[in-house]
């Protein structure tokens, strides 16, 4: 029998047989309370995950409350013999929020919490792990714990935790979400990554990778891995739904389905259904099928033999769990069917793949296996494969290519057939651990029309604009384009579909060691979401533009009165200067002290009267000069200047300077 669980949030967990699930304000003879002896009631809705590793009889159900609860009999005859063990006690006032399974390891469970409650949360979490899930379970009702570890959060927010995904492939791995809002900069998406020092000693490191997510996207609340493409993340954020296809390095929001609406989870049913739930707005199913397509049977019908054990869900993955058939007179045959959402056109193979093993009552005979696939042009099945199989599973992988490959699909409906045959020997069973068919489909490169840059020769400082459009005729492809400007500025990334793009960029300087000016070279690349493309370099000419020196106009002072004056230079882009002043009156050149504001001080003391020209030198580093003049005139104070008191003291100075120091004869004749 199949149910629905589902929590409420007074801290009861329900089952039901029904098959929708049951309108829970309402009495439904359909429900029954299965909390029994959970002890563990919390105002809070609850987490639940049915283990994914128990796919015969799902009857392994854990969830979260302030413990990680257990059951292994949720599907008990009874409700009332649903019994509870409590695997996990977190830290006082924290609530578990989510559960995950890895799927390359069912022994590795990761567990999510937050800080306070539902109605009141906290910043605050922890994350836990066990590698030994598996092995604390036993046939009891009543099994201990398993060995849980609080894993090191440094560098994580500090906000309720959301979601946890385990990595497809890597166990030690996970992603971890977030809700409340990035004050304090960081994002909400983080990844557990693995570094290896050059000793060889491994560590981990939390990464942020919601730096590709458009900004102010707040809470986000599910993440979700792709089951057969490891790479594929998708983020369930308060504003629509978002993938990246290379790990969470770049984003782009998913507009099929769902709108820009809270994503509340995100959930597989099979390997390329993705089962999108929003707040308020429905359910939504996307299609996430990559290429070559699985397609999984759903339908298994027996012609001859019956079955024993295990159903369906044991045919989607190679896992040890087997769908076991007993053999009628000797001989098993059943048909199974399923089917692609996606055209036959363009389809170039067709292939079916099983693993199947066999047990025989006799020492002399090994049961043969026959393979057929259903042409529906013909309307005939057709022998694919003929061959003895064993007691140990044995994977066998057919294909038909060419223009039979589209005749396997049936053009309405893209239903496919395959008839498994065991015979020979006194067979006693069959079992089948994985079968799928896989469809080809030739992926045609990414390609770029109108590919133009403007203008092509600019000064530094100046902006150029790069335009075009990407084409591809695989109307589902997930398109990329790339340009690494080639002055060391990041690489940029977007992914513009199918429409016009258009991107800027300023140069801030030429190329070094290029006074007058040279090339940068712009690498632009285009590439679908299996990296088929393309890539073209284009070259932009950046000239230097020497800095422009302002030091004012001609100025009069007096003999030995100070000169003192502000100027400034400008330049349009980051260069380093260097800065000289010739004063004019035999002093020599000397240099110039510039500040950030790209400004300088002009200061001296001129003695003796005449008129000077002062040129202010300013150099940048690509050897662009710029020069600024003008003229000091200096003049001996009037002796009947009004400033009676001033001319005293510059006519004593002058006395002093021109005929006693420096004319020391007329001194001593004296």
């Amino acid at each position: 029998e199949k149910f629905w669980y589902f929590g409420f949030s007074n801290g009861k967990v329900f089952r039901s047989s029904t098959a929708t699930i049951p309108n829970v304000r309402a009495t439904n003879d359909a429900e029954e309370d299965i909390t029994n002896n959970l002890d563990d009631t919390f105002f809070n809705l609850i987490p639940l995950l049915l283990d994914p590793t128990d796919p015969i009889v799902r009857n392994v159900l854990y969830a979260g409350f302030h413990s990680l609860w257990r059951t292994q009999n949720a599907k008990a005859p009874n409700a009332d013999d649903v019994t509870w063990s409590s695997i996990l006690t977190v830290s006082n006032d924290h609530l578990i929020t989510t559960m995950a399974v890895a799927p390359s390891n069912s022994n590795v469970m990761w567990v999510g919490t937050m800080l306070g409650t539902g109605s009141n949360p906290q910043n605050g979490h922890e994350v836990w792990r066990t590698t030994n899930l598996q092995a604390a379970r036993t046939t009891t009702r009543t099994d201990p714990s398993p060995d849980f570890d609080l894993i090191n959060i440094s560098g994580l927010p500090v906000r309720p935790i959301s979601r946890i995904a385990a990595h497809r492939s890597d166990p030690e791995l996970a992603y971890v979400s977030f809700t409340g809002w990035a004050d304090d900069g960081k994002g909400n998406l983080w990844k557990r990554s693995r570094a290896v020092s050059s000793s060889g000693v491994i560590s981990f490191f939390w990464e942020d990778i919601s730096v590709g997510l458009p900004p102010g996207l707040g809470p986000i609340y599910s993440v979700a891995v792709h089951p057969t493409i490891p790479n594929w993340i998708y983020a369930g954020t308060d504003v629509g739904l978002y993938v990246s296809h290379d790990d969470g390095a770049n984003w782009s929001a998913i507009t099929r389905g769902p709108a820009r609406v809270p994503i509340s989870d995100l959930t597989w049913v099979d390997d390329h259904r993705l089962i999108v739930a929003t707040y308020g707005r429905g359910v939504f199913e996307l299609d996430e099928t990559p290429n070559p397509e699985q397609v999984i049977a759903e339908q298994v019908t027996y012609l001859t033999g019956n079955p024993s054990s295990g159903h369906l869900e044991n045919l989607v993955a190679s896992d040890g769990y087997r769908m076991v058939s007993g053999a009628g007179l000797g001989t098993t045959r059943m048909e199974l069917t399923g089917r692609t959402g996606l055209p036959r056109a363009g389809v170039n193979l067709v292939g079916f793949r099983i693993e199947s093993s066999t047990i025989d009552g006799s020492t002399f005979f090994t049961p043969q296996m026959t393979v057929e696939l259903f042409n529906f042009v013909t309307g005939q099945y057709a022998t694919v494969f003929n061959g003895a199989v064993g007691a140990t599973d044995q994977s066998v992988k057919i294909g038909v290519a060419g223009p039979l490959a589209a005749e396997l699909i049936n053009a309405i409906t893209g239903e496919l057939r395959a008839r498994v045959t065991w015979s020979g020997g006194v067979l006693l069973s069959s079992a089948i651990d994985r079968a799928h068919w896989f469809i080809d489909r030739p992926n045609t490169p990414t390609m770029v029309r109108d590919l133009q840059l403007s203008p092509e020769n600019i000064n530094e400082g100046d902006v150029v604009t790069l335009q075009g459009a990407l084409t591809d005729p695989d109307a589902d492809d997930f398109l990329t384009l790339t340009v690494n400007w080639g002055d060391g500025s990041p690489v940029q990334t977007r992914h513009p579909g199918t429409d016009p793009f258009r991107l800027t960029h300023r140069y801030r300087d030429n190329p070094a060691g290029q006074p007058s000016g040279g090339q940068y070279p712009i690498t632009v690349t285009w590439f679908d979401q299996l990296g088929a493309g393309n890539s073209k370099d284009l070259f932009v000419t950046v000239n230097n533009v020497a800095p422009s020196v302002h030091a004012g106009g001609a100025r009069t002072v007096y003999v030995g009165a100070m000169f003192a004056r502000h100027g400034s230079f400008t330049d349009p882009v980051a260069d380093t200067w260097t800065a000289t002043v010739n004063y004019g009156d035999g002093s020599g050149v000397q240099p110039l002290d510039l500040n950030l504001a790209q400004r300088f001080t002009l200061r001296h003391r001129y003695v003796t009267p005449g008129s000077y020209t002062v040129v202010v030198t300013v150099r940048d580093d690509d050897g662009g000069v710029s020069t600024a003049s003008f003229v000091v005139t200096v003049k001996l104070p009037h002796p009947g200047n009004s400033n009676g008191a001033l001319s005293a003291v510059l006519w004593a100075w002058f006395y002093y300077e021109l005929v006693l120091r420096r004319y020391p004869a007329t001194r001593s004749a004296r």
